[in-house]
């Protein structure tokens, strides 16, 4: 079940979890992306059929109630580290790929 609207695959870039080595994928997005949050964003992928938004910023937090990610603390980790790759890609000042690139560093 998503948490926002149905994503189409061309609103997000997905980062894998062999990648970044978290237990999850997560899912990336520009601000072109309709924002029903009004802040900076990203989505981890819990499975197939789940998403849960979670805010980029120095202390993030799920942005759905009810909701838990497990290790939550290395998902929030990763984005604190790459913090500023992420706000870059969210405001439009790198590509998909270029984040990508920075993200699997």
């Amino acid at each position: 079940m998503l948490y926002r609207k149905e994503f189409n695959s061309e609103d997000m870039a997905v980062v894998s979890a062999k990648d970044t080595k978290l237990p999850y994928d997560i899912c990336i997005f520009s601000d072109e992306v309709e924002n029903v949050y009004f802040i900076p964003y990203l989505a981890v992928k819990i499975d197939e059929d789940s998403i849960i938004p979670v805010s980029i910023d120095d202390e993030p937090v799920i942005l759905v109630r009810d909701k838990r990610i497990v290790a939550f603390d290395v998902v929030s980790r990763w984005i604190i580290k790459y913090k500023d790759v992420l706000m870059d890609h969210w405001y439009g000042l790198t590509t998909d790929r270029e984040a990508l690139n920075m993200l699997n560093e």
